[in-house]
């Protein structure tokens, strides 16, 4: 009776065990079905039901996304999370994804349809635009940003908008902006450029202070024709900011940011370097001899300099004696190229030269580090029923990260705006600002690099500039002792406008005019200084570079004056029941 009992328990722990299993199996299927993820399907309507074309249905944390299609449907495939539905002047709806059909209706951004755009003609509401305009806002524009340049802070925020630059250096960056590409074959064009209702430059656009910026608009169609031939290429409105309605306040911001190198591509050591040199030599040898014998082949080894009575010679230290012959020792050909692999130090006497090996000096690591810049802005702003104001003042000081010299810009700019409600009907307008840049680089061997392998040092004994090669490789003598090339840009705007509402005549007639003048002065001056390379112990070696020297200055001034009359007429939009799409006016 005991051994049935004993039977039936183990068969019951065999079962029970396979249950387990069994389960533990399906819950691992589970999990990696789900770690798999499912497809979604689904139709995106309005609120009256319509589909809306082109929403986007991104799945919640990552950049799996697609869009619907012309009857608003879609899919999505591999999702493992919730999905966000996005459209322009709809509120974003997150769903959650079942795998099965889903309907997703999106309701309207009522305060996002009622953000007001600044166009060509004046301001529109969102909700009644229908002119390929984008507008961001300036805060936006600069937000989690440590650049200073407006042009380079817009890369990547505007669609349309294609914004490229030749260099990172602050103030010289080679910003170029195209909408929508370039419009013609023969080369590109640059956009219009208009800040509060007056021509600007890419300087110009470059020079305003970010914290001053209250919006900018793009406009890519016919929305620019306002502007005639000029705007073939687009516009972009530049509108700053104006106080708002309460008390004073003042306002600080403010920054200082630290540039480090970042992906740098690998590089030798200076052994690696040698060994690889030694390769190359050794296979040319082979072949343009076609020995086998590999000590036959290294007998005709080309040493390069190690074997040239320039770069090689007896050494100039009095301990290292060469045990057969009880003189300094020479180095030269295979015996300088072993000492040098083997990282040591030596200093030689060579001709009327001393010249000084110090292997694994790595010249990037004298011309490039970190670098810090730092921009604060001082505002303060307010309004009643009568006057607005907003008065600010900026400062920034960036920085490259070049080393040897300074190679960066400085900015300064202050603005004032100001609104006036003189009577029930007219409203002054007035905008004064003045922006001041100025940059300055070493004028000699900006961009150059390391012409040689790392076995000489980039100073002598004495901090000179070090150079026995060929007396004008080492760029840090260009840019230390080269001179400096400086230019500065100053730019002072003043606008007035009146706008006066007929409003007696009939509604939603006004007339407006401005008067604006603007100077741009520029002067640029660029020295030539002299750069001489030494020895180990300070003798000059090579000719002189940029002997005599030069230097040269020029300095250009624009004036711009604008006079600009407007009748508007702004008519009462359509009821929704009567529009035939719902942003028509």
């Amino acid at each position: 009776m005991k051994k049935r009992y004993y039977l039936a328990a183990a068969v019951c722990f065999v079962l029970l065990s396979l249950g387990h299993s069994v389960k533990a199996d399906a819950a691992q299927i589970q999990a990696v079905e789900q770690a798999k993820g499912h497809v979604v399907k689904g139709t995106v309507l309005d609120e009256q039901g319509q589909p809306i074309i082109g929403a986007t249905v991104m799945q919640k944390g990552t950049k799996k996304a697609t869009v619907t299609d012309l009857d608003g449907h879609f899919t999505l495939s591999d999702v493992t999370g919730p999905v966000v539905v996005s459209y322009i002047g709809y509120k974003d709806q997150v769903v959650k994804a079942t795998g099965e059909n889903i309907t997703v209706n999106l309701k309207e951004d009522a305060g996002l349809l009622d953000e007001v755009v600044v166009t060509g003609y004046g301001t529109q509401k969102k909700a009644s635009l229908t002119s390929a305009i984008t507008q961001i806002k300036g805060d936006d524009v600069y937000k989690d940003r440590g650049v200073t340049n407006t042009a380079v802070a817009l890369q990547g925020e505007v669609p349309g908008l294609t914004v490229t630059r030749s260099s990172t250096r602050p103030g010289q960056e080679g910003a170029a902006m195209a909408i929508r590409g370039d419009i013609s074959v023969n080369g590109s064009a640059s956009p219009l450029i208009i800040i509060d209702g007056i021509v600007g430059s890419m300087d110009e656009f470059n020079s305003i202070n970010g914290d001053d910026i209250d919006n900018i608009s793009v406009l890519k169609d016919a929305s620019a024709a306002i502007y005639g031939s000029r705007a073939a290429a687009g516009v972009i409105l530049v509108t700053t900011k104006r106080g708002k309605q309460g008390k004073a306040q003042i306002k600080y911001d403010g920054s200082i940011s630290c540039t480090i190198n970042g992906i740098q591509p690998p590089i030798t050591t200076n052994r690696e370097w040698l060994d690889m040199f030694y390769e190359a030599q050794y296979n040319d040898a082979a072949a343009l001899t076609g020995l086998t014998d590999p000590d036959a082949i290294k007998q005709k080894i080309n040493w390069w300099i190690f074997n040239s009575d320039w770069f090689s010679g007896p050494t100039a230290d009095a301990n290292d004696i060469d045990p057969d012959t009880g003189q300094p020792r020479i180095y030269k050909g295979e015996s300088l190229f072993n000492a040098l692999r083997e990282g040591k130090t030596l200093t030689l006497n060579i001709n009327q030269y001393v010249h000084r090996y110090a292997p694994d000096t790595y010249i990037m690591d004298y011309l490039y580090g970190q670098a810090t810049s730092q921009k604060h802005n001082l505002s303060i702003s307010g309004a009643d029923a009568k006057f607005g104001y907003r008065l600010s003042l900026g400062y920034e000081n960036a920085k490259s990260q070049l080393k040897p010299a300074y190679d960066g810009q400085k900015k300064w700019s202050a603005r004032f705006n100001g609104d006036y409600q003189a009577t029930d009907r007219l409203k002054l307008q007035t905008n004064i600002s003045f922006e001041k840049r100025s940059v300055q680089s070493p004028s000699t061997d900006v961009g150059a690099g390391s012409y040689d392998p790392w076995l000489w040092p980039v100073y002598n004994q004495y901090g000179q500039p070090y150079d026995t090669f060929s007396g004008q490789r080492n760029p840090i003598g260009g840019l230390t002792e080269g001179g400096t090339a400086k230019w500065q840009l100053s730019t002072l705007r003043a606008s007035l406008r009146g706008d006066y509402d007929l409003g007696f005549i009939t509604k939603g007639l006004s007339v407006n005019g401005t008067a604006a003048f603007k100077r741009v002065e520029k002067n640029v001056s660029t020295t030539k200084l002299p750069i001489k390379y030494y020895d180990w112990v300070g003798t000059q070696y090579g000719q002189t570079r940029n002997a005599p020297g030069s230097m040269s200055e020029t300095f250009d001034r624009w004036d711009n004056l604008t006079f600009e009359a407007l009748v508007n007429y702004i008519t009462a939009p359509l009821s929704r029941s009567t529009a035939s799409w719902p942003w028509q006016v």
